[in-house]
Formats: structure tokens, C-alpha cells, sequence
């Protein structure tokens, strides 16, 4: 039958795990009503992350419509934001 999107996000991030050395993995989506939403966000561990993604994060790569792949958010001058600072990603 036919996946869900729901059933299909922890698939697709655990294969961006094993893609990337990442430390978290993150995936925002657009709702209905054109709100940007944090589906999923987890460590490398399985555990969901609490601390929100940056809004200068989600907004950028909703803008350009990409996914984004950084060693360091604060040091990326594609995702330098106060928030990024502020919250240390």
C-alpha cells in the first residue's frame, strides 16, 4: 500500500545518517496552511532533539528550496543568523 509522509520521514532520516557524518538531522516541511513545521529532529542516537531548529535555518533553505549540509551553522554564511548564534548550532 501506500506510505504515509509520516511513516516514510524516519526512513529518510536514517538514511541521511548513514549518507552524512551528521550530529542531527532535521526535517521541516510546509503544512497546509503554508506554515513551516519541524516534522522530525534527532541525534545521532535516535533521540528526538528538543531545542528547535534556528529560524534563520529554516527560513534559508525553505527560501532557496534546498536541503543544507554545514560543518558549523554559526561559521556558515548561509545560515549566519542570530538564532543560529544565540543557540549554538
Amino acid at each position: 500500500g501506500l506510505a504515509t509522509v509520516d511513516a516514510l520521514l524516519p526512513i529518510v532520516v536514517d538514511s541521511l545518517f548513514r549518507a552524512f557524518d551528521a550530529d542531527r538531522v532535521a526535517i521541516v516541511l510546509r503544512s497546509e496552511d503554508g506554515t513551516l513545521e519541524i516534522r522530525v529532529a534527532r541525534d545521532t542516537q535516535g533521540t528526538d532533539v528538543q531545542r528547535a531548529v534556528p529560524r534563520a535555518i529554516v527560513h534559508g533553505v525553505a527560501e532557496r528550496q534546498v536541503a543544507l549540509l554545514t560543518h558549523d551553522a554559526r561559521e556558515d554564511t548561509r545560515t549566519a543568523g542570530e538564532s543560529v548564534v544565540r543557540q549554538a548550532v
